[in-house]
């Protein structure tokens, strides 16, 4: 066979010529058979077709807008690159203080704490005095930045800072939805958590404008189980009662976009991933440009980690390989944090944290990922695949709309019924449920760590955490809050857990 001559100018693709669609679909059918590229489509867990082959005429397959322009479906930044953010979270302060050291070692643009003493997760800290001490050597703002993980204990975290005089961290966000999700109650309900929201968020206003303490956070629902659709409508529900409680709080729409980060748990599925970080992003933009913001309002903050669903306790190596995928599907995506997970997570062996955080500077250093804004744009396929997730995401939305809203919704099920669902389905996992090496090693099973029991104490306000935070641990402190109103109950999710024995 005889190849074309390269043309003298090195640009090879102008040597070839292009082939029309239809071209395509002849030699599949050809080789295949005539309903080949029909039987080779795919459905999600949703029920939403993966076209076999997709082009110019996929329906949602084009789009004009370029990066770092709203509704920024192709990410909010005109260049490549996100920050790399390792999370320490060992539960010994002088183990959290040694992988500290060792993060900042590479020069990293941000640092991820984990400190969750409601869950029993992460660095367990006893007061503000000693999460101060652990943050001490951590260099001044700018590099890196501070990502204090805390969950439902972030507003403790963020009075602890606040009672220390000076508040240098970049994000120590609380999403009461997230919350509800977790743990089946919201003590004083979405009003007493708006109130304390509200608070959070003027006082991080004044005293440190950087921080971002409203979060969105859609890992509870992915590790629970959900579809792509159900995780995006869930988030963009919660963005939007977010904003209606904040604005009833008198808190102004920009100030909260300024300050709100949205969590999203990345697996093995590269291109899923990235197609669902980029519905995301537009469909936040939708609706807060629907509250009348403009396009540096409807511009947001996604923090991309490593999901534990679909990782395997048997093999682990084999994660590794899947949190590599994962920071893959980040960067195709456009996030703009991204943190890989240990494979041998949840204990984190010093091995483990290294091959990690080699992940990220392999990703970037020698891949160059980092290098090109949004690397996947003008991909059919994902371009198809974003707005059909984007579309049928708006549709489930709606009907969240229809039942009242966000709160009801958890609290009747709507949402965890459906979630539960999808999480029944059997899932490949590679060394686990599939080409199992009955030989491999496997990872014990995590000793369980509970939170310290405490009673929980009703707050006037966040000014009063603060002063509490000078003299209450952090146990404590995190079960103080406003009480402005009934409790609210709704059905927990449970994570699904890692496969293998």
């Amino acid at each position: 066979m005889s190849m074309p001559t390269m043309p003298g100018d090195g640009r090879i693709l102008t040597a070839f010529a292009p082939l029309p669609a239809d071209t395509w679909r002849t030699h599949i059918t050809q080789e295949l058979g005539a309903t080949a590229v029909w039987a080779l489509a795919l459905h999600d867990a949703a029920g939403l077709e993966i076209p076999a082959l997709a082009d110019a005429a996929t329906p949602g397959a084009h789009i004009a807008a370029a990066p770092g322009v709203a509704p920024y479906r192709r990410g909010a930044r005109h260049a490549g690159g996100w920050q790399m953010c390792q999370i320490v979270d060992a539960a010994a302060p002088d183990e959290a203080a040694s992988q500290l050291a060792d993060e900042l070692a590479v020069a990293p643009e941000a640092i991820g704490i984990a400190c969750d003493p409601v869950a029993g997760v992460g660095v367990m800290l006893h007061d503000a005095a000693a999460l101060a001490a652990l943050l001490n050597d951590i260099p001044p703002l700018p590099s890196p930045a501070l990502h204090l993980c805390g969950g439902a204990a972030a507003p403790a975290l963020l009075a602890a800072l606040a009672s220390r005089g000076a508040c240098r961290v970049s994000s120590c966000a609380w999403d009461p939805a997230a919350q509800l999700l977790q743990y089946g109650v919201l003590r004083g309900g979405e009003a007493s958590a708006y109130a304390q929201l509200a608070d959070m968020t003027r006082w991080a206003a004044r005293h440190a404008p950087a921080c971002r303490t409203i979060a969105i956070d859609a890992t509870v629902a992915f590790e629970a189980g959900a579809s792509a659709v159900d995780e995006l409508a869930l988030a963009l529900a919660t963005a939007v009662a977010h904003v209606r409680g904040l604005v009833a709080q008198h808190v102004p729409l920009h100030t909260i976009a300024r300050h709100v980060i949205v969590r999203v748990a990345l697996d093995s599925q590269v291109f899923e991933g990235a197609a669902r970080l980029r519905a995301l992003r537009l469909l936040l933009a939708r609706a807060l440009a629907a509250f009348g913001g403009d396009d540096t309002v409807q511009a947001s903050t996604i923090h991309a980690v490593s999901a534990r669903r679909g990782t395997s306790r048997r093999d682990p190596l084999l994660n590794a390989v899947r949190h590599t995928l994962g920071t893959v599907a980040g960067a195709i995506g456009n996030a703009d944090i991204i943190s890989v997970a240990p494979y041998d997570a949840p204990m984190g062996s010093r091995a483990g944290r290294a091959l990690a955080r080699a992940t990220q500077l392999i990703v970037r250093h020698e891949a160059h990922l980092d290098e090109i804004a949004d690397l996947a744009g003008g991909s059919w396929h994902l371009e198809a695949r974003t707005t059909a997730l984007a579309r049928a995401a708006w549709q489930r939305f709606q009907q969240i709309e229809a039942a009242g809203g966000l709160w009801p919704a958890l609290t009747t099920g709507l949402i965890t019924t459906s979630i539960m669902a999808t999480a029944a389905t059997p899932r490949t996992i590679v060394g686990a449920s599939h080409f199992v090496d009955e030989d491999a090693d496997a990872l014990p099973e995590p000793t369980a760590r509970h939170a310290v029991p405490v009673v929980p104490m009703p707050l006037a306000s966040f000014d009063e955490l603060i002063a509490a935070a000078a003299v209450q641990p952090l146990a404590q402190l995190a079960h103080m809050s406003p009480m402005h109103a009934d409790d609210r109950h709704a059905p927990a999710l449970m994570p699904v857990p890692p496969g293998g024995a």
